[in-house]
């Protein structure tokens, strides 16, 4: 738990934003929640404890995550999604029947469904159905991690659902390294742009030249960014860019970069056990000493008291 807590330290901010989202689906607001970052920046522990806050205000929570290894299994993230629902043959009489009995076959053995690996317009209808009704039964909260190894099947379904989220009490949450989408980029990248995404930090990507400062920020943390070469990047003015940057993310563009450099180094710190040496180096820093004053300065801690512990 104190890793987790460390990993959340400096995430205030978003965790504020997550439980906006969480009221608005509770009052029937479209709401996705898009996070996007490198490997190791704690994605994932950002949606765990957006699961854990969801679960806390009512809502039920299937989870699932993205898998390289059955990106080419059909529908493979929606199963993980639903199918505890279904183990029980009176459970899954009650909810495929009916407008969702279309989808049924997504849950049938894989030698059944071969006509579902589209996502047919019936089948991506009759899930819809399936979402709608469970949720009428109770707020629901669907979680997907590694979006970007999601199969194409179960994206279709996620870009289907977002557009009609309206009305229904329903959060999905949804974590991605857009960089690794490959040839479903586009799907993912769709998901993460639709207005009902609050992407981010929860909501800045929707916007398109502050969204890219962003995922250059995320992508080359080391870089010796400046406000005017972020502004240059994005085709803005220097003071046009810090305002909307500072509008939307609640941060000027070099604090969110000081932040996020910070995190990144706070999971390499844990996850790959370098030495505070190394870490400077990676981002840039010219000497161990201004890094981990740096460090210290913005997560409360020094740099060898979390690799100590790790």
């Amino acid at each position: 738990m104190a890793t987790r807590n460390a990993v959340l330290l400096e995430r205030d901010r978003e965790l504020e934003s997550l439980d906006g989202l969480v009221e608005g689906a509770l009052a029937g607001d479209a709401v996705l929640a898009f996070l996007e970052g490198p490997a190791g920046i704690g994605k994932s522990t950002l949606l765990a404890e957006a699961r854990e806050r969801a679960a806390a205000a009512g809502f039920r929570v299937l989870a699932a995550r993205g898998s390289d290894l059955e990106r080419d299994s059909p529908f493979g993230v929606v199963r993980q999604l639903f199918e505890s629902l279904l183990q029980d043959p009176d459970d899954r009489e009650r909810w495929l029947t009916g407008s969702v009995e279309p989808a049924a076959r997504v849950f049938a053995p894989p030698d059944e469904h071969e006509t579902t690996t589209t996502g047919s317009f019936g089948v991506l209808h009759g899930l819809f159905w399936l979402t709608a009704n469970v949720a009428a039964d109770g707020p629901l909260c669907l979680s997907i991690d590694d979006l970007q190894w999601c199969d194409r099947a179960s994206l279709r379904f996620i870009g289907y659902l977002e557009r009609r989220l309206e009305g229904l009490r329903v959060l999905v949450l949804t974590a991605a390294r857009v960089d690794d989408a490959e040839a479903e980029s586009r799907l993912v990248l769709d998901i993460a742009h639709d207005p009902a995404a609050q992407s981010g930090w929860l909501g800045a990507l929707q916007d398109k030249q502050i969204g890219r400062a962003i995922l250059h920020i995320h992508r080359e943390p080391a870089r010796a960014w400046t406000v005017e070469s972020l502004a240059s990047a994005v085709a803005m003015s220097r003071s046009a860019f810090s305002a909307r940057f500072k509008e939307l993310v609640g941060d000027a563009p070099m604090g969110y970069l000081a932040r996020w450099r910070m995190q990144v180094a706070l999971n390499w710190l844990k996850e790959e056990s370098l030495t505070v040496a190394a870490v400077a180096g990676r981002l840039g820093y010219e000497s161990e000493a201004a890094f981990s004053r740096a460090f210290k300065r913005c997560m409360g801690l020094s740099p060898g008291s979390v690799r100590a512990s790790s």
